[in-house]
Parts: structure tokens; C-alpha cells; sequence
């Protein structure tokens, strides 16, 4: 055991000395795919800086949508547009790459999460199945070790939610690669997750019994029962099911927030920095959150002077989703965040109609859209940021290695989240390991 804390420590300082101390994102946020500027009704150039409607979701990396670098590539430079690929790349049986335009593949891999998605079958593509069918289902996949592996799991409400393309409707999917869903456009296309809902800390109602499900033809979130009613009832059975889509891989999207003490947050996994809490006045009970229209928010944004940084933008839904905490409700917020917990705008539009914004109601986290002139709240972000390295990430590294108990080396549930790699509920070495990636930025 000596000999492993002592090369353990020594990898620590051998990253530190080289990397300079700092952290970089581990997990980055997914773009939403929106290439098209809008005002209140329809599409519009993208203004310039201080025009009307400046800072929505198009106006940032409207060149570069769903691309990113080599996983494996040292030379990590965002104006290199030679160096980027396709975000999809699709996989035979075995999972092997195939070429761009190939006709027939078993699989989907994610480039950016890393994530391999199941695609579905001529057999099997309109099967709507229970929650409790559901985890049958991936079993089957898990015993068939489909593309040679038996990990194959139900993804979370976030892993669907970044494989959305805010950039397109009927189905909101890149049809290039998930293909198969394509005949489902005009039906119901919603996707179970394995996300279940928290119960309501203000009252006795147990809500365990909802589930998350996301809806891949238009990009809403919500949850539902998979209590199933008796079988008799067919007319009811039916609404119980959903749409199954299998995933393998590591979930890298745990929130760990950290409150710099400026009025800033910022979150260690996707390196965004937030504003700690809404735009409010000072009235006779305190803190009076303001509400605003979905331009008022984009202009708040972008005029944002805070803690001193003038880079802020109004958050794209990607963004808002990678800040719920889907372990909480009333707010589904991390607690190091204040403020109002209801809907909060996002930067992107609806494209099926032009004349609403996406939000997130964080009451429990799920996403729908509204018209642009009514009010909700809004919160600042910016980023991804470089953070200065916390000396308590290479303590709780080498309390791993000594072998202290996961109470005694995690102390807070968010850090948890991070540090248990493989969901079973022990530190061990493949925590070590992680951790001297996210310090090495790999």
C-alpha cells in the first residue's frame, strides 16, 4: 500500500508541474445544432454585436455545428477547422467504423461523450415497451453482447438530451445517422430514460413512481408513470409505454459546483462558469427575482458586467440542461445556486414554429417552450473556463489509494457524483485513474 500512495503522489505532482495547476472541462456541453438567427416570429440574419437579438444560440459557432477534435489529439486548437470530424460516426456489428455513407449499420458512436447508441432494427423500430420491459430489453441486447459488449445500459434524461438537433424538427435527430427514426416523425417519439423523478421535498407525495422521458421528434423533457395499469385496459396500457433507445458508455454529466465566493459559480465537469443567482430588486420581504421576455434576456446577458468578466451569454438549452441536478426537486439545482427555482429561458428557439423559446422549469428539470414575449426568469453564463486546480481534488486522490472509507473521502454527495466512476458505489482504482485524467485534462 506504501508503494502505491508513493507513486500515486508522484503522478500528482508529475501532472501538476506540467499542466500548470489549472482544470479544464471533462465533460464539454454538446452544441444544440441551431445554425439559424430569430427574432419573435421568424428567421433572421444573425446581428452583429448590440443589435437586437444579439447572443442567441446561433450566434455562437454557427461554422462549427456537432464538430470536435480527435479524442486522442494533444494539439487541442479551436480554429484548426482541419483537425475537426463528423460528431456521429457510424459502426458495424462488430464496432468497427464505417465509412460516412454507408447504407447499413448496427450502432452509433457519439465522438464528443464517447457514448455508443444502439440503432434500431426494421423489426424493432416502432416498439413501444413499459419501463419495467425496458430494462428486459437491454438485458436481451447485454446476453446478445451486442457489438461485442455486455454493458449496455437505458441512458439518462441529459445523455438524450444532447443527442437532440435543436437545428431541425420531426424528428429533432440527425437523420443521417439515427435513420431509423425517420418513419417515426409524425408519430409519438418518446424515449424512455433512466432518470426517475424526485419526490417533492414539501410534501408527502411519493413521486418515485415517474420516470424522465425525452421526445426525439420535437426536444421536449418530462416525466411520467411507469406504474403500469392492468393489462385489461388496453387504452391505458398504451400510454405507458415509450420508445427504447440502449446505450453504452460512461455518463460523464455529474454537476460539481463550486461557488468562487463572487457571485460566480462554476461547474468543475462541463468548466462553465454561471451567475450565482437571477437579476432581482430589494423589496419589503428581500430578493424580488425579475422576469423578463426572451429579448430582454438575450440584451441582460450580453451587457452583463460580473465579478469581472463581460463575456456572459444567455445559456443554450444544452446549457440549462447540464445545470440541472436531476437528484433534486424544487429547484432541481444544485444548492450552491439561489434564486428563483421555476422557468428559466435558454438562448434557443423552437424551429417548428419560430415564435417560441425552449426553457427549463426547474421545479424538476423538465424542458418545454414557450411564446418569446411572455416572462421567465434568466441566469448569465459563460465559458468553458480553465478553473485553478483545488488542492482538495489530489487529497481526495490520495485518500483513495490509503484506503479511507468513501464517507470519509467524499464528504459531499456532489463530489460523489465525479469520483465513482463506475456507479458501485466504492473508490477504488479506477477513480484514481479518473481523476488523473480530469487533472491532466485528457
Amino acid at each position: 500500500m506504501r508503494k502505491k500512495i508513493k507513486v500515486t503522489a508522484f503522478s500528482l505532482i508529475f501532472v501538476l508541474g506540467i499542466y500548470g495547476g489549472t482544470l479544464a472541462q471533462l465533460a464539454p456541453v454538446p452544441d444544440t445544432g441551431q445554425t439559424t438567427c430569430y427574432n419573435n416570429s421568424s428567421g433572421i440574419t444573425c446581428p452583429e454585436i448590440g443589435g437586437a437579438f444579439h447572443g442567441q444560440d446561433a450566434c455562437y459557432d454557427t461554422d462549427k455545428p456537432f464538430l470536435l477534435y480527435q479524442p486522442e489529439d494533444p494539439e487541442y486548437d479551436p480554429n484548426d477547422l482541419e483537425k475537426r470530424r463528423d460528431r456521429f460516426a457510424k459502426l458495424d456489428a462488430q464496432g468497427a467504423d464505417l465509412p460516412a455513407d454507408a447504407t447499413a449499420w448496427v450502432m452509433v458512436r457519439d465522438n464528443l461523450t464517447g457514448l455508443t447508441w444502439e440503432v434500431k432494427t426494421s423489426e424493432n423500430y416502432d416498439d413501444r415497451l413499459t419501463w419495467e420491459e425496458a430494462d428486459e430489453f437491454v438485458g436481451e441486447l447485454n446476453s446478445d453482447k451486442l457489438g461485442g459488449h455486455s454493458d449496455w445500459r437505458l441512458p439518462t434524461v441529459s445523455e438524450l438530451a444532447f443527442i437532440i438537433d435543436r437545428g431541425t424538427h420531426s424528428p429533432a435527430i440527425s437523420r443521417e445517422f439515427f435513420s431509423d427514426i425517420t418513419a417515426l416523425a409524425d408519430s409519438d417519439v418518446f424515449y424512455w430514460s433512466s432518470t426517475i423523478e424526485e419526490d417533492d421535498p414539501s410534501t408527502d407525495e411519493d413521486e418515485s413512481a415517474n420516470v424522465f422521458y425525452v421526445d426525439l421528434r420535437g426536444g421536449k423533457i418530462d416525466s411520467f408513470s411507469h406504474l403500469s395499469p392492468s393489462e385489461e385496459i388496453s387504452f391505458y396500457l398504451a400510454r405507458y409505454k415509450r420508445h427504447i433507445r440502449a446505450v453504452r458508455g460512461r455518463n460523464t454529466y455529474r454537476t460539481y459546483f463550486v461557488n468562487n465566493g463572487d457571485g460566480t459559480i462554476t461547474d468543475r465537469v462541463t468548466g462553465l462558469m454561471w451567475q450565482e443567482k437571477p437579476p432581482y430588486q430589494l423589496g419589503g420581504e428581500g430578493e424580488i427575482y425579475d422576469l423578463k421576455d426572451w429579448k430582454s434576456s438575450l440584451a441582460y446577458c450580453e451587457e452583463l458586467d460580473l465579478s469581472g468578466y463581460d463575456d456572459w451569454h444567455l445559456p443554450d438549452i444544452n446549457e440549462l440542461v447540464a445545470m440541472v441536478d436531476y437528484a433534486k426537486k424544487k429547484p432541481a439545482l444544485d444548492t450552491a445556486f439561489s434564486g428563483g427555482s421555476t422557468s428559466y429561458w435558454s438562448s434557443t428557439t423552437r424551429t417548428k414554429d419560430n415564435m417560441h423559446g425552449w426553457y427549463v422549469n426547474l421545479d424538476k428539470g423538465s424542458l418545454s417552450y414557450g411564446s418569446k414575449t411572455q416572462t421567465n426568469y434568466v441566469r448569465a453564463v459563460r465559458g468553458p473556463v480553465e478553473t485553478p486546480l483545488d488542492l482538495s481534488d489530489v487529497i481526495i486522490a490520495l485518500k483513495i489509494v490509503a484506503g479511507f472509507s468513501k464517507a470519509e473521502i467524499v464528504g459531499e454527495e456532489g463530489v460523489l457524483r465525479i469520483y465513482n466512476v463506475d456507479d458501485d458505489g466504492k473508490i477504488g482504482i479506477k477513480e484514481v485513474i479518473d481523476l488523473l485524467q480530469y487533472l491532466a485534462k485528457l
